[in-house]
């Protein structure tokens, strides 16, 4: 009887080494994929980081030239139907920033909860 656990257990340790040996066959290959995979994350991440620099500086130029014109139009006579429009105009760009899922949030500020 014991001869047989001896071989049982040789038998599991056989199938467990060469199972060890074939994941280690592969693991050159795996380890090049692997960083493979991490160069292209990093590239997709700065391609995000510049398009986001990009959408933020678009942003930017944008208020500044409506700011401009509303400024330039409200000493105009008859501004406020077309400041109004310049308005409802600033709200809609920016909903559509607010519901776009790739626009950069800024984190709410935690408050401190008064547990008393």
């Amino acid at each position: 009887m014991a001869l047989e656990g001896v071989k049982g257990w040789l038998d599991v340790a056989t199938d467990w080494r060469r199972r060890v040996t074939t994941e280690l066959t592969a693991l050159p290959q795996t380890l090049a994929q692997l960083r493979e995979g991490v160069d292209n994350f990093q590239r997709v991440t700065r391609r995000l980081v510049d398009a986001t620099e990009s959408i933020e500086q678009f942003n930017q130029m944008q208020n500044s030239a409506v700011k401009t014109l509303r400024d330039q139009i409200a000493a105009a006579p008859g501004s406020t139907m077309v400041v109004g429009a310049f308005d409802e105009l600033s709200d809609a760009l920016g909903t559509l920033a607010r519901l776009n899922p790739f626009w950069p949030r800024v984190a709410p500020k935690e408050t401190p909860r008064d547990d008393g």
